[in-house]
């Protein structure tokens, strides 16, 4: 694929998670709401389709108003039926109530979270994306489009794969971050001052998103269906000829 997979490629993908499911959960995290906070340095473990859906993350983050987010004390507190005061922290539009700067209550006014310890600071090029519902959409449209271009060139079919696989872990990640807003039901779930664009505006994009989805699938249906034929399967068998010829000479 081009690039070496390790701890920093795990992480990113680890903590781009936590910070989607903390949010659905309505629990503070200590995970940045600046991407670049812990992407700095960590590009060169990513494919450009990989850079792509980071980006999307980020747009959810941002264009997505914050719900009303309970502190991590009183969610312990709730599990286990231990008393708590049941603080939230405000609804922030762009932010992110896990922001290390966020005051969940009086006490801890002012304070932060420091980074986690393997965050690199190297200078490289701050993240930045354009957060609304268009670009949310437009994330799915290319990838629909370039999955078939790739199919289209006849490039290998791991990278028509791969486009696949983020484009529908891009869908998955929007379902999570529309939990606090949308039921699985597709009801509207809390109510806050301006919840009801957002509402509506995840409905339209995760519509939009599905019919871009069924177009890749349609798409990986067809690839498989070609390259299951009884043709395709001659040419393989023709192609590795070669192949079986060299291990009966290394037998004999």
């Amino acid at each position: 694929m081009g690039v070496v997979r390790g701890f920093q490629w795990l992480t990113v993908f680890l903590q781009l998670y936590i910070r989607a499911y903390a949010r659905a959960c309505r629990v503070e995290t200590s995970v940045a709401s600046d991407m670049n906070t812990f992407l700095s340095g960590w590009l060169s473990e990513m494919t450009e389709d990989e850079k792509t859906f980071l980006k999307f993350s980020q747009i959810l983050h941002e264009w997505i108003p914050c719900p009303p987010l309970q502190s991590r004390e009183a969610a312990m507190a709730a599990l286990t039926g231990a008393a708590s005061d049941g603080t939230t922290t405000p609804a922030q539009n762009g932010g992110g109530g896990g922001d290390p700067g966020a005051k969940p209550n009086g006490d801890q006014e002012g304070k932060q979270s420091p980074p986690p310890p393997h965050v690199k600071q190297d200078g490289s090029a701050p993240v930045t994306v354009e957060a609304s519902a268009e670009t949310a959409v437009k994330y799915f449209e290319d990838a629909a489009a370039r999955a078939k271009a790739l199919a289209d060139q006849g490039e290998l079919l791991w990278e028509v794969c791969h486009v696949a696989t983020l484009a529908q872990e891009a869908y998955i990640l929007l379902q999570i971050v529309s939990l606090p807003y949308i039921s699985k039901s597709g009801k509207s779930k809390i109510k806050l001052a301006d919840s009801g664009p957002v509402v509506e505006s995840l409905r339209a994009v995760r519509a939009q998103a599905a019919t871009h989805l069924k177009t890749i699938s349609t798409l990986l249906s067809d690839l498989g269906e070609k390259e299951g034929s009884e043709t395709r399967r001659d040419e393989w068998t023709e192609g590795c000829a070669s192949l079986s010829e060299a291990n009966s000479a290394l037998g004999a």
